[in-house]
């Protein structure tokens, strides 16, 4: 008969299972609402950060501790030496000593470990706007993947067309060898194409499911969703850059990092002034007298190198703060460099996907589908039908690739910028 222990383990088991099917199946197909929220809720980077916040909670317990050290009891006895040993001639004591911090080193550690905490906090958060960023490039790779893939299906139809069109008129005589050569290699490039599509988007679907903690060997995600970039307000340059420094996480890392270090060299110069002990104690000497008083006694700073007087360790403290200084103002300039850079890319790709018009990418597409008709019923020649199709390939390819990259480019800036993706998009 299974024991209780068993039982319970199995039952953890069950749940845990079922657990995890239910968010495996809220997050399939994988949507532009809850990629973000899909993406954090298996990410290692994540939990192994909240686990640093739990170390960080416990070093934080431990500097509320009111005194340094516990009560020290000593008990002492002995006998005189020379004389007759009795009862009379024991002597013994007792005495209670305790440590005491007069330097504000408690608080001082308190404060240290409350910036340490700050910093830990806003590490999760920026391992948490990495997680999303990276999530969003893959989704919206493997949105262009499968739109991609999508056109060239619907080239494969007219690169059968093409080839079939080609050798029938040759058979005749009606084409020479060069055009129905051109022709075949028009049409393998056209496959050629299909199979890169194929290739991308199973690459793309293999990304996502690494981003959304899924073994990319097992299977595959599926995607809905358009492709259209995030919703970005068109603001000034110098006012998105104010606004990154102020909410940028690894921005506030950096500060927090610079407080920790100032902290620490704080605590260590509160660290040399002596604590004092106090002790009470009680004794019996061997002339039967008894005596109770209390004690105090003081460590002797001693000059370093002979003594412990903590200078190295306080240098080492000040080297570390100003560098955490100084790591905080390079951020603050790359973060200028990286929002606008972003600003720079983000308007360039709306400018660029501004040229394709849905005017135009509809009348490519009938256009494509008007050849291959032409082409199966052969009413157009070969040489027409490869020049307007290959400029109309390259139109519908380049508008795919422009979308996609201004998805791209509105990530960057949405991450430039310091927004909040972790708590979901528009």
């Amino acid at each position: 008969m299974p024991s209780r222990h068993s039982c319970l383990t199995a039952a953890a088991i069950a749940v845990a299972a079922v657990a995890l099917s239910a968010r495996a199946s809220a997050c399939d197909p994988v949507t532009r609402s809850n990629i973000v929220a899909c993406a954090l809720a298996q990410n290692i980077e994540g939990r192994s950060e909240r686990e640093g916040l739990a170390a960080v909670d416990g070093r934080r317990r431990a500097a509320k501790t009111l005194l340094p050290s516990n009560p020290t009891l000593s008990v002492n006895s002995g006998l005189p030496i020379g004389y007759g040993a009795s009862s009379s001639s024991l002597t013994w004591g007792v005495s209670l000593a305790q440590e005491v911090e007069i330097g504000g080193q408690r608080g001082r550690r308190m404060d240290v470990a409350g910036a340490e905490h700050s910093a830990q906090s806003r590490r999760i958060v920026a391992t948490a706007r990495a997680t999303a960023r990276g999530a969003l490039t893959a989704y919206f790779d493997a949105l262009a993947a499968r739109e991609r893939g999508a056109l060239a299906n619907r080239l494969g139809a007219l690169a059968q067309a093409l080839n079939t069109y080609a050798r029938s008129r040759l058979e005749v005589g009606l084409v020479s060898p060069v055009e129905t050569s051109v022709a075949r290699a028009e049409a393998v490039r056209l496959s050629q194409l299909a199979l890169e599509a194929e290739l991308r988007f199973e690459e793309a679907r293999a990304r996502l499911s690494s981003a959304l903690g899924r073994d990319p060997t097992l299977a595959s995600v599926e995607v809905e969703g358009a492709l259209e970039p995030l919703l970005l307000a068109d603001l000034p340059t110098e006012q998105l850059v104010s606004g990154a420094i102020a909410e940028r996480a690894d921005a506030q890392v950096a500060n927090a990092e610079n407080e920790v270090a100032q902290r620490r060299a704080a605590l260590l110069r509160a660290a040399r002034v002596p604590n004092p002990t106090f002790s009470v104690y009680y004794r019996k000497d061997w002339f039967e007298e008894r005596v109770a008083g209390i004690g105090l006694s003081l460590p002797l700073p001693l000059p370093s190198p002979v003594g412990r007087t903590f200078a190295g360790e306080i240098g080492e403290a000040d080297a570390l703060a100003r560098r955490a200084s100084l790591e905080t103002h390079r951020l603050r300039r790359d973060v200028r460099l990286e929002v606008l850079r972003a600003k720079l890319t983000w308007d360039v790709r709306k400018r660029e996907h501004a040229l394709f018009t849905p005017e135009s990418i509809s009348q490519a597409e009938s256009a494509i589908d008007a050849i291959g008709e032409a082409l199966r019923g052969q009413k157009i020649p070969i040489r027409d039908a490869l020049l307007s199709e290959q400029a109309l390939v390259e139109l519908l390819l380049s508008q795919i690739e422009a979308r996609h990259q201004l998805c791209l480019a509105s990530v960057e800036l949405a991450h430039a910028v310091g927004f909040a993706l972790e708590r979901g998009i528009q």
